[in-house]
C-alpha cells in the first residue's frame, strides 16, 4: 500500500517536536510514535471518516442523528472495557502494545 500512496502515511512530519514542558502528557509523541500503517488503525481511520461523512450527509435526519448519538455514547461507555481487552490481546492484531492502564491511546483514537 505504501507503493501506491508514498506520502499518505507521512502526515506526522509537520508536527513539531514537543519538549516535556510544552506537552506534559506527550500526545504529539504518541501520535508520532504510532505506526499508522497497521491495518486495524487504517480501519479505525476509515471508520472515523465514514462517521463524519454520514453525519454530514444525514444532518437533517433527526432519527439518524439520535441513533448515532446513542451508538457513539455506547462506544464511549465501552471504551474502558475495550481498552482492557485490547491491552490483554494486543498481540493478535497490533505490532506494539499501545493500550495502557490509563487509557490514553484509546482516548486519542476515539477523539
Amino acid at each position: 500500500m505504501e507503493d501506491i500512496f508514498p506520502n499518505f502515511f507521512n502526515f506526522t512530519s509537520w508536527l513539531p517536536n514537543p519538549s516535556d514542558e510544552d506537552d506534559p502528557i506527550a500526545i504529539l509523541s504518541i501520535i508520532r510514535g504510532t505506526d499508522w500503517k497497521q491495518p486495524w488503525l487504517i480501519c479505525i481511520l476509515i471508520f472515523h471518516c465514514l462517521c463524519f461523512f454520514s453525519n454530514f450527509y444525514f444532518r437533517k435526519n433527526l432519527t439518524y442523528q439520535c441513533t448515532t448519538l446513542v451508538l457513539y455514547t455506547l462506544l464511549a461507555l465501552a471504551s474502558e472495557m475495550l481498552n482492557e481487552y485490547a491491552s490483554i490481546h494486543w498481540e493478535s492484531f497490533a505490532d506494539d502494545a499501545y493500550f495502557d492502564s490509563a487509557g490514553l491511546f484509546i482516548t486519542i483514537i476515539f477523539n
